[in-house]
């Protein structure tokens, strides 16, 4: 689960608009997730995926191409805010 406050959702909503190049969303129990556009509108997904009990953690990067970016960030909001 992402932590869907007020806060994060217009932190959300000011990457989304262009207005931020950056973003990083926790999760609830551990972890997070930090997207990231650079120049060309190509957007850099990291994410860290823990949990309170394991020692062990999973990481790891994805890359949502510029032409895509746009559907990403619109379906990615609409989860972000279905989940209050």
């Amino acid at each position: 689960m992402l932590d869907s406050s007020d806060t994060t959702i217009q932190r959300f909503t000011e990457f989304e608009s262009l207005r931020s190049e950056q973003i990083e969303i926790p999760f609830t129990e551990a972890g997070w997730l930090r997207l990231q556009r650079d120049a060309r509108g190509c957007i850099t997904v990291r994410y860290r995926i823990g949990g309170w009990t394991a020692s062990a953690a999973m990481e790891g990067e994805l890359v949502v191409e510029g032409e895509f970016a746009g559907s990403f960030c619109s379906e990615f909001g609409a989860l972000l805010r279905g989940q209050r």
